[in-house]
């Protein structure tokens, strides 16, 4: 109700106000909508642009790879399963899948790559990796030896001349892939020839042929022995049978047919050498040592009390029958304890450079046929270690410990004394043993124990201090 003079009462005046606010505020909140649904429905249309041109883009490049490698989309198809059982993502399998070509059919052999213009053909290369007076083996050879298979198109009077790494291999060169890891190797190889195993085969790209073993470490390096067999022992410096002027025999010493002594050689009273075994420079035998047939001593080798099997392989600056470390101590000093045993080594044995195996002080210190060991391997007195084992590099075994056949010893682990390897136990690399390992156990850490049982520490350690670390200031 209007006032005299036209002013508005004051209830009127105030609901105006209200009636101006509330129309404000919903101005407000229908802008606000329309700001947040323009906000959504952009959001929404840019990812869907981005997913679709993300097929397309994936289109695109499959139709390109499929113009460029026919076959291609369905070895990849069969690559997924296959890779995804081996551990490794479907990325990795698209990029395996790209050069890869299937063998299961007896097609044509496919053109070979184009070569950089300082490399020749494929075929000229097998004439020029010949080395030396090597002939070479030919596929069908490697075939029958290996119990192999050879692809329907592969000549089998192609010729191999030496072996090479996947991605180092020549055209002339045999290499091998038994390992998934290595698949992007595998792709940009060019060797001639590579052995693999059935599950593998498809993987082998254009221009290299596939041969299928079971085992391709193996074979490959069978094959390699015989395409080089003055690589399987180093030859005498000179390259002579002979016992050369200049080195000392005694006379009591039997030197048998074929034996080549390098120079500075001293061959001590009473030893006895097999027929066609190599004695390095200045290595040095000492009094009734025995050493069979067909070995190699490298130079500088000093071995006394020791008698060697067959086919033995002892590198340079090995040292074999010295004493072992034993003394009685009292309150005036150490008293050393005489060692009367001997060491003993087997057929094939093989004892790496600078590596030492001390005599035994009770009993002979032992060494079984085909044990390898490495290089810098310290094997202390009365020690027992069986058939076909390996020691690899810095590996101490401390007195009177045995090892069964077949056990396997990561390099630079230390084994205390009087305790029992069983047979083929494993033990990882940098571990200290303290306690016997049951045969066919796999122990490691510091101590030793059952490897799960090492894992699960490690990983609860590991654990704690993440979260220690996380709630630190």
């Amino acid at each position: 109700m209007a006032r005299p003079g036209g002013k508005l009462r004051p209830t009127a005046k105030y609901a105006g106000r209200r009636s101006f606010a509330a129309r404000a505020l919903d101005l407000l909140q229908r802008l606000t909508d329309r700001l947040i649904d323009f906000g959504i429905d952009g959001l929404v249309t840019t990812v869907m642009a981005a997913l679709v041109l993300f097929h397309l883009t994936k289109w695109a490049s499959r139709r390109l790879r499929d113009s460029l490698l026919p076959g291609s989309a369905a070895t990849q198809h069969q690559l997924f399963p296959l890779l995804q059982t081996e551990g490794l993502s479907p990325e990795t399998a698209s990029l395996a899948s790209g050069p890869a070509v299937s063998r299961s059919a007896c097609n044509p052999r496919p053109p070979g790559r184009p070569t950089d213009p300082d490399q020749p053909a494929h075929d000229n290369d097998l004439r020029t990796a010949q080395t030396g007076t090597c002939r070479g083996i030919a596929l069908a050879e490697i075939a029958r030896d290996s119990a192999a298979q050879l692809p329907c198109d592969a000549d089998p009077t192609m010729r191999l001349y030496s072996g090479a790494n996947l991605d180092a291999a020549q055209p002339g060169h045999i290499a091998y892939f038994d390992d998934a890891r290595h698949l992007e190797a595998l792709r940009i190889t060019r060797a001639g020839a590579c052995l693999v195993a059935e599950r593998f085969a498809h993987l082998v790209p254009q221009g290299t042929i596939p041969i299928i073993v079971q085992q391709p470490r193996l074979a490959y390096a069978r094959i390699l022995a015989r395409m080089h067999p003055e690589a399987v022992r180093a030859p005498s410096l000179l390259g002579s049978a002979d016992v050369i002027s200049g080195c000392f025999v005694h006379p009591t010493a039997r030197i048998g047919a074929g034996v080549v002594l390098d120079p500075g050689t001293v061959i001590g009273e009473g030893v006895v050498i097999g027929n066609a075994t190599i004695i390095g420079a200045h290595a040095v035998l000492g009094p009734d040592v025995v050493i069979g047939a067909d070995c190699w001593i490298g130079a500088n080798v000093t071995i006394a009390h020791c008698s060697v099997g067959d086919r033995a392989v002892v590198k340079a600056g090995a040292c074999l029958g010295q004493d072992g470390f034993g003394f009685a101590t009292s309150r005036s000093g150490h008293f050393k304890l005489v060692h009367l045993g001997r060491v003993v080594l087997g057929n094939d044995v093989e004892i790496g450079a600078n590596s030492t195996v001390d005599r035994g002080s009770g009993r002979d210190t032992l060494i079984g046929d085909g044990t390898k060991i490495d290089n810098l391997v310290q094997i202390a007195h009365n020690v027992r270690i069986g058939r076909r084992c390996i020691l690899a590099a810095q590996v101490g075994i401390a007195g009177s410990t045995t090892v069964e056949d077949d056990v396997g010893i990561g390099g630079q682990s230390a084994i205390a004394g009087h305790l029992l390897l069983g047979r083929g136990a494993q033990l990882a690399a940098a571990s200290r043993l303290m306690r016997d390992i049951p045969a066919g156990e796999r122990w490691g850490g510091m101590p030793a124990k059952p490897l799960r049982e090492w894992f699960r520490e490690v990983t609860t350690i590991k654990n704690l201090a993440k979260r220690r670390s996380g709630n630190s200031p």
